[in-house]
């Protein structure tokens, strides 16, 4: 999967970029540029929670271009980290600047989100042994081209019946294309 930008509508001031994981990591990143605040905190909570409604529970966000989180994004946060959480899924925050990580200290979150130093010790949290395999199957999808809903009783390789895009399956129940 290439990356893709995914929420140019919630405002000039947050990019949201979806980010292929190496194939080793059971994860989704999720790279943040801008700032949430209490403007775009909502549209931030929504597209996110679009990705995790999909069936994407590992979500590592890369926050090196963050430059500001107000109390609101904060709490869009939160409310990701239960819906990971209730579907048996995780979340990290990778490259906080300075004033980010002060922000969730200060409003009492510097402990409830893993918070990692660099990319690779964030992908190192989704890759040795965080997470064990479970069972997925029977899996309900949807996907990543058309939205149509899918089925699935295994990981492999299938086809979309609406947009006839190849999709895989991996044995995490993570969709990918091709």
């Amino acid at each position: 999967m290439s990356n893709h930008e995914i929420a140019s509508d919630c405002n000039e001031e947050l990019r949201i970029t979806l980010q292929a994981a190496p194939r080793n990591v059971n994860c989704f990143v999720i790279v943040l540029s801008g700032n949430i605040n209490t403007h775009n905190s909502s549209c931030f909570h929504d597209e996110i929670a679009t990705l995790i409604d999909a069936g994407y529970t590992r979500l590592l966000f890369h926050c090196r271009a963050l430059a500001h989180v107000s109390s609101a994004g904060i709490g869009s946060f939160a409310a990701l980290l239960k819906a990971v959480k209730t579907r048996g899924g995780d979340m990290a925050l990778v490259e906080l600047v300075p004033e980010v990580h002060d922000v969730f200290k200060l409003l009492g979150f510097g402990g409830a989100f893993p918070i990692k130093e660099s990319l690779s010790e964030g992908f190192a949290l989704f890759q040795n042994g965080a997470y064990k395999i479970g069972q997925v199957f029977r899996a309900a999808l949807t996907c990543p081209v058309c939205s149509a809903g899918l089925g699935a009783d295994k990981a492999g390789r299938f086809r979309c019946e609406t947009c006839k895009a190849v999709i895989t399956l991996d044995q995490w129940g993570l969709v990918f294309l091709g």
